[in-house]
């Protein structure tokens, strides 16, 4: 039993209580300001959190070891969230690459087509 955790803590009111809402924000903000992506655990959990209390069998309790830093299910469930962005962001990167090589053989057609003589 972590001495950090109060029966408050589970109202899941917990991220604004100590600025952890700010915090993540400012995170969310660097990441974008960069064009970088971002994972929060908080987003992941949120809704099934409020709407049963808990988040795939586990409770809040079981996600945190104190007020924000994540338990090792929670840090499993951030690592899930992260493979999940990668693997979104090398299924976008190989759609990118398929559309950009489409685009240059077309591309490469087109200066053919106007580089061959008149019949």
């Amino acid at each position: 039993k972590s001495p950090w955790i109060q029966a408050q803590d589970l109202d899941f009111e917990f991220h604004a209580q100590w600025g952890h809402a700010t915090n993540e924000h400012m995170v969310d903000e660097l990441a974008k300001y960069y064009g970088l992506p971002s994972v929060s655990l908080r987003n992941v959990i949120f809704h099934d959190m409020k709407a049963n209390g808990t988040f795939r069998g586990y409770r809040l309790k079981q996600l945190y070891y104190d007020r924000i830093h994540p338990s090792n299910e929670g840090h499993t469930i951030l690592f899930e969230a992260l493979a999940h962005l990668f693997k979104h962001a090398a299924l976008l990167n190989a759609v990118g690459e398929q559309n950009d090589a489409a685009s240059r053989g077309a591309d490469a057609c087109a200066r053919r087509e106007t580089r061959m003589p008149p019949p």
